[in-house]
């Protein structure tokens, strides 16, 4: 309130007093590129097999045609690369210190 009263008169009212919007992030750019190689460690062939959960070809699909068409799967891929995160820590039993350091390896790599 002590913002909106102190800006008052500086905007106008219906950008003032409109309801919060969120900030959208360009997530779904960032994996097809300066993100695709930690998009690629964390969701690649030998990863998604081993967990034996996921099917490799919808995996692979699904970051094919987030790459080559207008469909965006960026909420779906960060699904995905979270569940790897995730069964890294805790079914892998692994620190996140190491897995952290694994991943910024990967992205300092590209």
């Amino acid at each position: 309130a002590v913002l909106k009263q102190s800006l008052k008169g500086k905007l106008p009212d219906e950008i003032l007093y409109r309801r919060k919007r969120g900030f959208g992030a360009p997530v779904g750019s960032w994996f097809k590129g300066e993100l695709r190689p930690l998009r690629a460690a964390l969701l690649s062939r030998r990863a998604v097999e081993s967990r034996g959960v996921l099917s490799w070809e919808a995996v692979d699909t699904v970051c094919r045609q987030h790459d080559q068409s207008p469909h965006d799967y960026t909420d779906l891929i960060l699904v995905l690369m979270n569940l790897e995160i995730w069964s890294r820590l805790f079914l892998d039993g692994r620190d996140a210190e190491d897995v952290g350091a694994e991943l910024d390896s990967v992205a300092v790599a590209a």
